[in-house]
């Protein structure tokens, strides 16, 4: 009889600690207060407002990637090893860093690209005018656009071969507000963001993306 009161207690207790449960906190209906403001007033600059030219931190926005090479740096290897070895890790981080409200389509064209100008051509790039971004990346956009549909994608990323290592390091690509010039275009779509080299997705395509650790961002 003793046992089996002593089992009861032990249930009991059990019972007890098992059945308690933290309340989770509110979550607040308005989250402008929550929001950081800009630093500055600049393309690049996490915060709010954002620019209505910017691509969406949310749902599920489409992204060309595109591979280049040159008429006297051509490809070593397979366009899916050298996506593999960009894209998976950056998709995976920006969407984390999202708490799942972003799902990005990154849409390949696995095909190498051979540009007009040999290496050094690009090398002596100036790249901070977002109109020297635009050409490079629009002439890999007219290479690709006789085996590529463009007409809905929301921004192009081009990852050059990897024995071109002197092509600039550049900042993601986005155009003025004014100055359609800058823009890119295919299949009759005006195409406002994109970056000429994949390391711009851990850099600055989260920013130029609005996509932001901050929770508040992706609201």
């Amino acid at each position: 009889m003793k046992k089996l009161i002593v089992f009861f207690c032990l249930l009991l207790c059990a019972s007890a600690c098992g059945g308690s449960s933290e309340t989770a906190a509110p979550v607040p209906s308005d989250v402008t207060p929550c929001r950081l403001k800009q630093g500055e007033q600049s393309f690049f600059s996490s915060g709010f407002p954002i620019s209505s030219i910017r691509m969406s931190s949310t749902g599920s926005p489409r992204v060309a990637v595109l591979f280049v090479d040159f008429p006297d740096v051509n490809a070593v290897n397979s366009t899916e090893s050298v996506f593999s070895k960009s894209i998976p890790g950056a998709e995976y981080y920006l969407e984390t860093m999202s708490s799942g409200k972003l799902d990005l389509q990154f849409e390949p064209l696995h095909k190498w690209l051979r540009m007009s100008g040999e290496l050094e051509s690009y090398d002596q790039f100036e790249w901070s005018p977002a109109e020297n971004q635009a050409q490079f990346i629009q002439e890999a956009v007219d290479l690709a656009d006789p085996d590529f549909d463009f007409s809905e994608i929301d921004s192009v990323i081009i990852i050059v071969d990897e024995n071109a290592l002197s092509i600039p390091l550049s900042s993601a690509f986005v155009p003025g507000e004014q100055g359609t010039n800058r823009s890119l275009s295919a299949d009759g779509n005006v195409i406002r963001n994109g970056g000429p080299r994949a390391a711009v997705l851990f850099v600055d395509f989260p920013n130029a993306n609005a996509v932001n650790s901050t929770e508040s961002v992706f609201s």
